[in-house]
């Protein structure tokens, strides 16, 4: 997490309690320095493994295992499990880490047959209730999941390639992914515009007429001729405020489609100008996502084909104004249909 607390990607100024109601305590946190240490190492113990019984536990799917397992195993990752005592049943039951105990048992368990016990974070309630509380807490309402943007720029730092390319691309099209609001947190081009990582990827394919697969170098140089106009004529709009607005990822989509679709029409210096001024008065009397759905629906609403689908009506709408005679939706549907 960020060194500082935000509250919409801007650092708080005043008291969190400020911001919320403060919550009840119902177990106090750990006491400052050596008393906190060993308070916490106290949760941690050993437990015979035929001990450890699950309850409305969700499946230990294989594809889950496969997925945290594709880079290797790596013991600084692996948590112990999280086993509950709870005392009106007379029951250890594991509230968290399933994943993480078949995984131990599956290596650990080949190389030390009659292992008996294994390592746990134990904690010990008086009700079954509050085993099911202490699910819920560990597995939605107490954690917060990292979002796409932030593991992107992890991965980003970490040395992959496939990150590094589609930042170089991101960075032709001024545009860059939010991890955190401190230095380093934004990847690209921290000037440019905010954008979601999976429509920037999307982006650069559509700029080099492709609708599938992961960007690469080669990519860059058609990023910087047809995502990076699309980009220029997003944030052109009146509308759009550069310091907290993000593209929005079918409508941006869309716009590089239509530029590299039509580069002659749509590119050049003369009609560039006229295609910005039409999309600046389509957009003015109306709310852009009500624009958007228009032309979506008017596109066909493909199945996941949205960006398609609001080129496609955006093109239909233009064969009805003189500037842009001639235009049809042939090069579009060989591109992107």
């Amino acid at each position: 997490m960020s060194s500082k607390i935000t509250s919409g990607g801007k650092p708080i100024q005043t008291s969190l309690w400020e911001y919320f109601d403060k919550p009840q305590v119902i177990k106090p946190l750990p006491s400052p320095g050596q008393k906190g240490l060993q308070e916490y190492i106290g949760r941690f113990t050993t437990l015979p493994i035929s001990q450890l019984k699950r309850h409305i536990q969700r499946d230990t799917e294989v594809r889950n295992l496969k997925k945290i397992t594709k880079r290797g195993i790596n013991g600084d990752s692996w948590q112990a499990p999280r086993v509950v005592y709870v005392k009106s049943t007379k029951q250890l039951l594991v509230y968290d880490g399933d994943h993480s105990l078949h995984l131990w048992l599956q290596l650990q368990l080949e190389k030390y047959p009659d292992a008996a016990e294994v390592v746990v974070e134990y904690r010990e309630v008086d009700a079954i209730e509050e085993y099911h509380q202490l699910f819920v807490d560990f597995n939605l309402e107490g954690r917060t999941g990292i979002s796409a943007e932030v593991a992107y720029v992890h991965r980003y730092y970490a040395g992959y390639q496939q990150q590094a390319d589609l930042a170089d691309c991101m960075r032709a099209a001024g545009v860059y992914v939010y991890g955190s609001v401190e230095s380093g947190g934004r990847v690209g081009d921290p000037q440019g515009c905010k954008i979601k990582v999976n429509s920037a990827k999307k982006c650069a394919l559509y700029a080099s007429g492709r609708k599938s697969g992961d960007p690469t170098s080669a990519d860059v140089p058609n990023s910087g001729m047809y995502f990076r106009p699309a980009v220029d004529i997003y944030r052109s709009l009146p509308s759009f405020k550069q310091t907290k607005d993000q593209l929005k990822s079918e409508l941006v989509g869309a716009l590089v489609q239509l530029v590299r679709a039509y580069p002659a029409v749509l590119n050049a210096s003369v009609h560039y100008g006229d295609f910005r001024l039409w999309f600046h008065n389509k957009l003015a009397m109306s709310e852009i996502n009500h624009e958007v759905s228009k032309w979506k629906i008017a596109g066909g609403s493909v199945h996941n084909k949205a960006e398609y689908s609001i080129a496609k009506g955006i093109v239909l709408d233009l064969q009805g104004n003189p500037k842009f005679k001639g235009i049809t939706t042939t090069k579009l549907d060989k591109l992107f249909a």
